[in-house]
Parts: structure tokens; C-alpha cells; sequence
């Protein structure tokens, strides 16, 4: 009976020992990064090149879709070999309570000082994300390395009906100043050595014509070829009584000549918080 009992430990002491030496999983290896900053940015499923991101720490409800952290760490395995680290983000919701998270599944090649790393939490489509203040914890393997912070704030105007009714809108390029309506060139493809700024020009009809003043909520949402927002121009300007119908307009832009990147552009134009209209441009490469 002694002999049996002792058999059975040994097997259980054995199978014991072989569930520990088995391989280490990818969130027990150590993670050959040292942290150095986050920062966030907001974009669609894909996150938007580089260059074309805009971080901060507030994000608008009705446009935001995916908002991505951006995690900078030091290579420290730098000229020796390359690595694929295990790098997470955690969101945590304004209650505090757990979101979801966004992981990184890239390789760090041997020659890169450092990693720009990152992922995302979010919906497709805008206007899902609670109103609140939320949390992202970074952890490098399993040891938080750093957290950062984000708001989603209500841009929603107080409702008011607008009393326009939208019927077309146009495209000019132009300085800073306002293009006097006889100089403009309306278009819908620009040569990128010569673009300022683009400007919108929407024509409506007074729906309070011969009736009372009015000071409508308008804007025009400009978006980069990969469809994540870049800005938006909004019109600030009083409708008299005896206007029959209003031109407006406004622009996005620089002062400079050739900073916009080539590619097919979208504006939307919105009458307080409903879309109307829109349309389309490019920037082309004229220096060919």
C-alpha cells in the first residue's frame, strides 16, 4: 500500500513539473522597450499616416470614431536584434470600469532607436463614444509602464432649427483674405504647388426672407483622402430680412502654397448638426 501511494506522487510530482517547464507564453517574456511618452489620436479603423494625425487629450462626440493610442519607447535591443514585444493598451471607461483593450502586433527591427507603437479602441461609425472622462493603462508584457488620459466632450450646439434650405455648393482656392466673387475660379481638382486654401461656397434660400434676421449655425467638415477628419470652417455671419437667398463661405487650409498631400479630399456641409450636402476634391501633382 505504501509502495502504490509513493507512485502515485511520483506521477503527480512529474506531471506537476511538466506543466511548469512548458514554454513561456508571449506575456511572460521580457519586453526589451523602455517607455518614454504617449500620446493620443482619433481616425477610422486605420489609423491615419503620420503625418496626417492630430493628438490631443478632447475629442468631440459626433465625430469621433477609433481613438488610438501612441506609445514612443526606447529600443533596447538596438543593433542587436529584432523583437516582436507584447504591448497593450487598456481604456477603462469614466466609471472606472473596464473597457476593452487595443493591442500592438508589430516586429522592431535590430536598426530602430526607437518604436512608435500603437492601437485603438472605438466604433466605425461617429457619435458612439459616452460623454466622459477615460483611462489607458500601457503594459509592456504584464507590467504597466505608464497611463494616460482622454475626454470625449459634447460639441452639439443647443438645437435650433436653421431656417435655410441648402442648394449647391462650389470650390474655390484663395489666400487667407476673401477672393472678391468676380476673381474666383471654382473647381474640383487643384495643383498642390499653387493650394492655399480650399474654400467651400454654399447658396441657400432665406426661409425667413422679408421676416427677421437670422445668425444660422453652419460648418464645413473637411476630410483627408483616407477619410479621417482633418478640420472644420464654420460661418459666422447674420442673414438680413431682405436677402431672397445667402452665399456663404469659409475655408481650410495654409497661408503657404504646397502643404496639402495629393489625394481625393470631401467636404461636408452641415445646418447646425444635420448634414445637407457636400462634395469633392483633389490635389493633384502639377510638377511632373
Amino acid at each position: 500500500m505504501a509502495r502504490r501511494m509513493w507512485l502515485i506522487l511520483f506521477v503527480l510530482v512529474m506531471v506537476s513539473a511538466a506543466l511548469r517547464v512548458g514554454p513561456a507564453t508571449a506575456a511572460d517574456e521580457k519586453v526589451y522597450l523602455q517607455f518614454e511618452s504617449l500620446k493620443f489620436f482619433e481616425g477610422p479603423y486605420k489609423a491615419p499616416a503620420a503625418e496626417n494625425r492630430q493628438y490631443q487629450v478632447r475629442f468631440p462626440k459626433s465625430t469621433t470614431r477609433y481613438v488610438f493610442f501612441s506609445v514612443v519607447g526606447v529600443n533596447l535591443l538596438y543593433k542587436n536584434r529584432a523583437h516582436k514585444p507584447v504591448v497593450v493598451g487598456r481604456y477603462y471607461k469614466p466609471d472606472g470600469s473596464f473597457m476593452g483593450e487595443g493591442k500592438v502586433d508589430v516586429d522592431i527591427p535590430a536598426d530602430w532607436e526607437t518604436a512608435d507603437l500603437w492601437s485603438g479602441w472605438g466604433w466605425d461609425a461617429q457619435g458612439n463614444w459616452p460623454i466622459g472622462n477615460y483611462r489607458v493603462e500601457i503594459l509592456f508584457g504584464n507590467s504597466k509602464v505608464g497611463e494616460g488620459y482622454f475626454s470625449i466632450y459634447d460639441d452639439a450646439p443647443a438645437e435650433e432649427k436653421i431656417y435655410l434650405e441648402f442648394q449647391t455648393v462650389k470650390l474655390f482656392e484663395g489666400g487667407a483674405e476673401d477672393v472678391p466673387e468676380d476673381q474666383r475660379v471654382y473647381g474640383a481638382s487643384f495643383p498642390r504647388s499653387k493650394s492655399r486654401y480650399i474654400y467651400f461656397s454654399l447658396n441657400a434660400k432665406n426661409l425667413l426672407y422679408r421676416n427677421r434676421t437670422q445668425k444660422p449655425f453652419v460648418r464645413g467638415r473637411y476630410y483627408y483622402p483616407d477619410g479621417s477628419l482633418m478640420g472644420e470652417a464654420k460661418i459666422n455671419v447674420e442673414i438680413p430680412a431682405d436677402w431672397a437667398e445667402a452665399d456663404l463661405w469659409n475655408a481650410w487650409g495654409w497661408p503657404e502654397p504646397g502643404k496639402w498631400s495629393l489625394g481625393a479630399y470631401r467636404v461636408e456641409i452641415l445646418f447646425g448638426n444635420t448634414k445637407v450636402g457636400e462634395a469633392k476634391f483633389t490635389i493633384f501633382d502639377d510638377r511632373k
